[in-house]
């Protein structure tokens, strides 16, 4: 088969050829040959380096039947994540499935935020944890700091429990399965106080009309919208960071495109300082750290 053969894929097949029938298949993507590598890396356990070394190896049998199968799935606009049940992030590779968010690229930005401000926590709270990667890849990087991680999805405590025992770090994380606010009523909490607190709250606002079709459908509703304009769930967060946070602990939030002077106010009246902003690589303003005064 050449490398310009179109319709379904038949074996045997080259690695190379298989690129590029997937790129052919996924024409329907903003980036077919993005999707391509992706899906084939993924279903292969590769990499690129590997891909040049072996592109004309034959694939076998059974890796053949199974990219056609994640194919199929991909097609249908399931996230490539819940598919292979993985996603990298920061440093690791983490465990996902449907029912938690697929970690983002520009999410890293909290972790790198976090550490540039408190490099020295000891204690942190990660708020709406879902895979658990904001607070787990903070945990590698803090040796001595301990973790709770909070979500009102039980889905999303059981992925965040399997990722801290295969990175090894479930002796220093304790999941709770509780909405924030309620994490915020238990006293004992807000008298230990945390040394920096980490959110990616829900901050689409309902029925915004620029959300992918693929994420709208298939991953998890609490964990992508929110009312007033995609602001209620940073207001209640940032107010629950303010009440736990010790003296001179940091706040680190994700925020949606167009919200930080929105969200600046918000933390500005929760009574919080030095505030900072960081932009992804889309050059969007999308996270913003600041300090509780002490």
């Amino acid at each position: 088969m050449s490398d310009t053969a179109t319709g379904p894929m038949t074996g045997p097949m080259t690695l190379r050829q298989l690129l590029v029938t997937l790129a052919l298949d996924f024409k329907i993507f903003e980036d077919p040959k993005s999707e391509a590598r992706h899906l084939l890396f993924d279903a292969m356990d590769m990499d690129l380096s590997e891909l040049l070394l072996r592109g004309d190896d034959q694939v076998p049998p059974e890796d053949f039947a199974r990219v056609q199968r994640w194919k199929a799935e991909r097609l249908k606009g399931i996230p490539l994540a819940y598919i292979s049940g993985k996603k990298g992030f920061y440093k690791t590779e983490f465990i996902v499935r449907p029912g938690v968010l697929v970690p983002r690229p520009e999410t890293e930005l909290v972790v790198e935020m976090a550490l540039a401000r408190m490099n020295e926590a000891k204690s942190v709270a990660d708020f709406g944890c879902g895979s658990g990667c904001i607070g787990l890849s903070l945990l590698q990087e803090l040796p001595a700091a301990k973790l709770v991680s909070v979500d009102l999805s039980a889905v999303a405590c059981e992925v965040t429990l399997a990722n801290a025992r295969n990175m090894d770090l479930a002796a220093r994380t304790e999941v709770m399965n509780a909405s924030v606010e309620e994490f915020a009523g238990d006293q004992s909490r807000v008298d230990e106080g945390f040394h920096l607190v980490v959110a990616n709250p829900p901050y689409i606002a309902p029925g915004d009309t620029n959300v992918q079709k693929s994420v709208h459908d298939y991953e998890p509703h609490a964990a992508l919208y929110a009312a007033d304009e995609g602001l209620a769930a940073l207001r209640s967060w940032t107010g629950v960071a303010m009440k736990v946070l010790k003296p001179r602990g940091v706040f680190v939030t994700e925020i949606g495109a167009g919200q930080s002077a929105a969200v600046q106010e918000i933390i500005r009246e929760a009574g919080f300082q030095d505030i900072q902003v960081s932009r992804d690589l889309n050059n969007i303003e999308r996270v913003i750290s600041a300090m509780k005064p002490g």
